[in-house]
């Protein structure tokens, strides 16, 4: 239980810092396309890492290159990795990082600045109903792995998030919706984020 809770923790501050290439984009003078395009390239790169393995020459060369304390600092970055890892990652590499960021940076290269519903729903939707129901969840959704407690949590929290970007109505529309996408999307990294920007783009900000 609480190596998932830390696992969901990792997942939220990771999600709220995919929204930092934009405000930062005004700053620095970059189309924030490009950024979000150069993460999601970058985010393949590590999950296929990940997945197939460092290549045995590099391998080879990295253990010939010894740097006094490196070996204990990679040890300990290995153990809590695996700590935080699902039984499906395990198998199939950091599947979860690579929808997480192709979720939120596809949902801002589509919807552009809607995209702020998405960041926030992998926040409270994924994230808060994640820990809630998994703290004090009890009570099981039909055909789905969340909780009563876990999902009202998420969607109660999302909306009153939402609010303060729309008018009640739209966000309590638009964290329904996404909570449903939750529940019963294939995956959640995925479905999250961009249902939640599609219905802002659609319903609009006023």
């Amino acid at each position: 239980m609480k190596a998932e809770i830390l696992r969901k923790l990792v997942h939220m501050t990771l999600s709220a810092l995919m929204f930092a290439p934009f405000p930062l984009s005004t700053i620095l003078k970059y189309d924030p396309v490009s950024a979000y395009g150069l993460i999601i390239v970058a985010s393949a790169w590590v999950y296929a890492v990940r997945a197939k393995g460092i290549p045995k020459e590099l391998g080879q060369m990295i253990k010939r290159v010894r740097i006094e304390g490196m070996d204990r600092l990679a040890s300990q970055f290995a153990v809590s990795i695996e700590r935080l890892e699902r039984d499906y990652e395990r198998r199939a590499g950091w599947i979860g990082l690579l929808t997480g960021v192709i979720g939120i940076g596809g949902s801002y290269i589509v919807f552009r600045d809607c995209f702020i519903a998405g960041v926030l729903a992998m926040i409270f939707v994924d994230g808060i109903s994640a820990i809630v129901g998994i703290s004090i969840g009890r009570r099981r959704i039909p055909l789905s792995k969340g909780t009563v407690e876990g999902t009202l949590a998420g969607f109660l929290s999302y909306f009153i998030a939402m609010t303060f970007i729309t008018n009640p109505v739209k966000s309590a529309t638009i964290a329904l919706l996404t909570s449903a996408a939750e529940l019963y999307g294939i995956e959640d990294n995925l479905s999250v984020p961009m249902v939640s920007s599609l219905l802002l783009f659609l319903l609009g900000y006023i």
